[in-house]
């Protein structure tokens, strides 16, 4: 894989790789299904503004937080010793965690949508489907290389590492004092 298109290689390009996704396929996603409840008007697009923020914090901790390491821990246990080659993974990866990520913001969206009502789980069931078939090719085809390409612009190969000695967690601003 060519360098302008590698993944993130430790916990803070991780972080910022996350935040670049979630934010294309938030707006994509949302404008979506905001167009598909309201048509093409300008309520719509109202809609999306307005609850993009909200949105983008949702979609963030689903992702970050429950999807990849899930996705991390599928790859691990099942996939692991069928990939050949890096793209495999990548794909599978992807593949993985827009499932997960597919049934869990429908599902914020089913509730956005019908509000704590017996119709949510009805909505739930009708926009999973119609979500899968958009969120699977957006994020293959088109977020994941421009997302990836943009990341690899930003924050070249080895930029984000951390300091030795310390964990990729710990903030080298806070020194403990000597006694």
């Amino acid at each position: 894989m060519s360098e302008k298109m590698r993944m993130p290689e430790n916990r803070r390009e991780e972080l910022i790789f996350t935040v670049m996704c979630v934010l294309f396929m938030c707006s994509v996603m949302l404008t979506y299904n905001m167009i598909m409840a309201l048509g093409f008007t300008f309520a719509a697009v109202q809609m999306t503004c307005m609850l993009f923020p909200l949105t983008c914090v949702v979609c963030f901790c689903l992702d970050f937080f429950v999807a990849c390491p899930v996705s991390g821990f599928l790859m691990r246990k099942v996939a692991g010793p069928w990939i050949t080659k890096p793209w495999m993974g990548t794909v599978l990866f992807q593949l993985f965690t827009v499932t997960q990520i597919v049934i869990l913001e429908s599902f914020y969206g089913a509730l956005i949508e019908q509000g704590f009502t017996s119709g949510v789980w009805m909505s739930w069931l009708h926009h999973m489907p119609l979500n899968a078939m958009v969120a699977y090719p957006v994020m293959i085809l088109v977020c994941s290389p421009i997302v990836r390409f943009l990341f690899r612009l930003l924050i070249p190969v080895g930029q984000l590492k951390c300091k030795k000695g310390l964990p990729q967690n710990a903030s080298p601003e806070r020194e403990q004092p000597v006694a």
